[in-house]
C-alpha cells in the first residue's frame, strides 16, 4: 500500500479490512480474523459464515466506513488514520444504526481513543475505541491459527502496512 501511497488513506484500509472479514474471501483466513475482530467487541455469533461485508454504506444523515452483518448482529467501523471527524459524525452513525438488533460500533484509530463527535451519553457508551495497534494483533493472530502457506500474499503485505502505520519493526514469517 505505501508503494501506491495509499497506506495512510482511510478508503484503502476500509477496503482491506471489509475483505479480511469476509469469511469467504480470497485471504485464506476463513471466519479467523472476522471471529477475533467481533470477540474484542462482545460475543462471537455461532456462525459467521453468512456475514456480509460492505464499504462506504449510506444512510439517511452518514456513511459508515465499513458494515458487517450476519444473522441477528451487525458492526459498524469507522477509521481514522489521519482525518478527523467531521461535525456529529459518530453520533450521526449511531442514530442511524441504533435501530438495527445486535449492532455494535467501533471507531478505529491510531490512539484507540473514543470518538468525540458521540455527543449523547447512549452513543458514546455504544462506540468502541479501538487503536490500529489492536487490528495488527489480531491479524497476526489470525494468521498464526492458518496454515500460512497458503494465505494470500496481500495478507502478509498489510499486515507490514499495519506494522508501519503503528511503528512496529516487521517481523519475519
Amino acid at each position: 500500500m505505501s508503494v501506491a501511497r495509499v497506506h495512510r488513506r482511510e478508503l484503502a484500509h476500509s477496503a482491506v479490512l471489509r475483505w479480511l472479514c469476509d469469511p469467504s474471501g480470497s485471504h485464506a483466513l476463513g471466519e479467523a480474523f472476522l471471529e477475533r475482530l467481533l470477540k474484542e467487541t462482545g460475543d462471537v455469533p455461532e456462525t459467521l459464515t453468512d456475514a456480509r461485508t460492505f464499504t462506504e454504506v449510506v444512510r439517511e444523515r452518514s456513511r459508515a466506513d465499513i458494515v458487517i452483518s450476519g444473522n441477528g448482529w451487525r458492526l459498524i467501523a469507522e477509521l481514522k488514520v489521519d482525518a478527523s471527524e467531521s461535525k456529529d459524525q459518530c453520533q450521526r452513525v449511531f442514530e442511524d444504526w441504533r435501530g438495527d438488533p445486535g449492532t455494535r460500533f467501533v471507531f478505529l484509530t491510531l490512539s484507540g481513543r473514543n470518538p468525540i463527535t458521540a455527543t449523547t451519553s447512549q452513543a458514546q457508551e455504544a462506540w468502541r475505541g479501538m487503536a490500529w495497534s489492536k487490528i495488527a494483533d489480531l491479524l497476526d493472530d489470525a494468521i498464526r491459527s492458518q496454515d500460512d502457506t497458503v494465505i494470500a500474499p496481500a495478507v502478509q503485505e498489510y499486515r507490514r502496512t499495519l506494522q508501519a502505520l503503528v511503528g512496529r519493526r516487521p517481523r519475519h514469517s
